[in-house]
């Protein structure tokens, strides 16, 4: 019997690398790419793996999740994930954002404005410097703090 998967399926419009928090395309439809910053509407994370075997000389050369046109392995909304931390992050209560290679950094409390920041998801573990690849909980969501 078949059954559907509740999943959207991504066309990935750029390489995309493991762990690494995923924007929509607000162009194309059913396409993503590494988030940039906080302003894009974000899906979720890539998946902490690579698309060819580790070690072998296609990972070696081509060190991607997914690549142009392929589609993308994710973790979304309500999965838990893993990705790569931009910075230390200390505050388990505090929502992750993208930085500017989609790397997860932790929303800095800001007045109340007009800009819209897309939160990823809260983190289960801390990291201690930039780099760590951290577990999160996915919860895409905008919302307007700064």
């Amino acid at each position: 019997m078949y059954a559907p998967s509740t999943q959207r399926l991504f066309v990935a419009s750029g390489n995309v690398r493991p762990a690494r928090i995923l924007a929509l395309s607000t162009s194309t439809e059913e396409t993503a790419a590494e988030a940039t910053g906080v302003t894009a509407p974000v899906i979720g994370v890539s998946v902490n793996a690579y698309k060819f075997p580790y070690g072998s000389y296609e990972q070696q050369a081509l060190p991607y999740a997914a690549q142009t046109g392929d589609a993308i392995p994710y973790r979304g909304a309500g999965m838990q994930g893993e990705v790569l931390a931009g910075a230390a992050i200390s505050n388990l209560g505090r929502p992750l954002v993208s930085d500017g290679s989609g790397r997860a950094v932790s929303l800095t409390p800001a007045a109340p404005g007009t800009t819209v920041n897309w939160i990823v998801g809260f983190p289960i573990d801390t990291a201690a410097v930039a780099d760590e690849t951290i577990r999160l909980w996915v919860a895409p969501v905008a919302t307007v703090l700064s």
